[in-house]
């Protein structure tokens, strides 16, 4: 399972690192109880994207993969390269290689993670998504 950990710069506190936090928690004992006792450790399979951003929900990916001592794949915005299309580019690498989504959402819901959002619900219609 691969698990997008995307999110708004402007939600950067201890306060929304234990929600994306207790969100990942849940999205891992759901997919381990799927699993089954029998079928090896339910971190085995699991690998972390984000974006790559220092602040906010991409920070929080990148600690819980070392906390969780879990692989973590990390799609760079190439703002120099891309230019202003570098984010949108860099959010469909991230739902193209993500399975699961887990959005840490700005109180008005709009930017860059609004558009991860739909371009996850596109991709995998029916996908697990977490807003938090």
């Amino acid at each position: 399972m691969r698990i997008g950990i995307v999110g708004t710069r402007e939600r950067n506190t201890e306060q929304d690192f234990q929600i994306v936090s207790q969100a990942f928690s849940t999205v891992v004992e759901d997919y381990a109880g799927r699993k089954g006792a029998n079928s090896g450790h339910p971190l085995d399979d699991i690998e972390l994207v984000s974006g790559g951003c220092p602040t906010g929900a991409d920070r929080f990916a990148e600690r819980i993969a070392r906390e969780w001592q879990l692989p973590i794949t990390i799609f760079y915005a190439g703002w120099a390269r891309h230019g202003k299309g570098a984010g949108f580019l860099r959010n469909e690498q991230i739902v193209k290689r993500a399975n699961v989504l887990i959005a840490c959402v700005a109180v008005g819901r709009k930017g860059g993670t609004e558009d991860t959002i739909r371009r996850f619900q596109r991709i995998h219609p029916g996908g697990k998504l977490s807003l938090v």
